[in-house]
């Protein structure tokens, strides 16, 4: 699941500009995760709110984690092949404000806006 958000977001970043459906993608992936995982990618969110039985916590702007994939020969039953792996990494700051809604600490929704970030 990590691989599958590192991809999205690097492909999404490396693009140039997000679009709507590269970037629902991969605030998608957040869905299902616990609080702690948004705080580990995001950092402390900006702004916390309760209400209705839900938190709602609020990133802005958002830091995102880049890794910089490297090529590595793996061999095993079957041959050899190259897979990519993370060596190092870099973050781009994306001026949006991303609020993501809590239930029982997992999250459940997500919205966005922002001139680098599409709304939803």
């Amino acid at each position: 699941m990590m691989y599958k958000f590192i991809l999205s977001t690097a492909l999404l970043l490396l693009a140039g500009c997000a679009t709507t459906q590269s970037f629902t993608s991969t605030m998608n992936l957040f869905n299902g995760q616990p609080a702690s995982r948004l705080i580990a990618e995001f950092g402390t969110p900006d702004q916390r709110i309760e209400q209705d039985g839900q938190t709602i916590l609020v990133f802005r702007p958002v830091m995102v984690n880049i890794p910089i994939p490297t090529p590595a020969l793996v061999s095993g039953m079957g041959g050899a092949y190259v897979t990519p792996r993370s060596s190092s990494n870099y973050s781009i700051r994306a001026n949006c404000r991303v609020a993501f809604t809590l239930k029982n600490d997992q999250v459940t929704d997500w919205t966005s806006q922002g001139k680098d970030c599409p709304s939803r």
